[in-house]
């Protein structure tokens, strides 16, 4: 991949443009989450010997993204930017999949998706008159 020349991301809503996209902001937020990079409390790195391990410990999230997708569309650049959005909340936040319970990468003030991009495709289409109880 290489590297974007220029101003750093600072659009949220490019982690919307297309499915592909949203699928891999969901897969990185996890991969942050898990990895106690992401955190929903705010609280940063503070010393310098922990903005260190921060760093290193970012890098390692964005290594694995890059090893899960065999051709990415989320930078490097872009990974900061949704870590730094999803910290602050202010245009994009986490929200779950209503299906699997997954993380979702949301607009905080849109009509927010109730599944994720895999359990909207494996779904069976919805048949008028039915309840989803009545499947």
């Amino acid at each position: 991949m290489r590297r974007h020349c220029g101003k750093s991301p600072r659009q949220s809503a490019y982690f919307m443009r297309n499915a592909g996209i949203r699928h891999e902001a969901a897969g990185l937020a996890t991969l942050l989450c898990v990895l106690g990079i992401l955190k929903r409390d705010g609280g940063a790195a503070t010393g310098a010997l922990e903005q260190l391990r921060f760093g290193e410990t970012f890098c390692e999230a964005y290594e694995t993204f890059l090893s899960l997708n065999e051709r990415p569309q989320i930078s490097f650049e872009h990974a900061c930017h949704l870590l730094r959005s999803l910290e602050k909340q202010n245009e994009i936040c986490l929200d779950d999949c209503e299906g699997c319970g997954s993380p979702l990468v949301v607009l905080r003030y849109a009509q927010r998706p109730k599944v994720c991009e895999f359990c909207a495709s494996t779904r069976p289409p919805a048949r008028p008159g039915l309840s989803v109880g009545d499947c």
